[in-house]
């Protein structure tokens, strides 16, 4: 079972349950972030996947982990760039 959300302007939220396993992924197009959830814990049917996106935090608190991904690609591209020679192909 799944069930798609959209959560604010910028985040889909993918909801999956199987085998009493919950999956909750986030995605705001060019990062994603996963939570998974076990039979047990606080996260057990749909509606506590509901109350979890829509807790007053989570937002905030998604969007900064999404804000520190972009972040760390971009440094860890500008990195590698400072690394990299540019290679031109030799012209005859």
């Amino acid at each position: 079972l799944y069930k798609i959300m959209n959560f604010g302007r910028r985040v889909k939220v993918t909801a999956l349950e199987m085998n009493q396993r919950i999956s909750i992924k986030l995605e705001d197009g060019q990062h994603e972030i996963t939570f998974k959830f076990r039979d047990g814990s606080a996260i057990g049917n749909m509606k506590d996947v509901q109350d979890f996106v829509s807790h007053p935090s989570t937002l905030e608190r998604i969007q900064s982990s999404f804000n520190q991904l972009k972040e760390t690609r971009s440094t860890i591209i500008k990195d590698m760039m400072k690394n990299k020679g540019f290679d031109f192909p030799e012209i005859i």
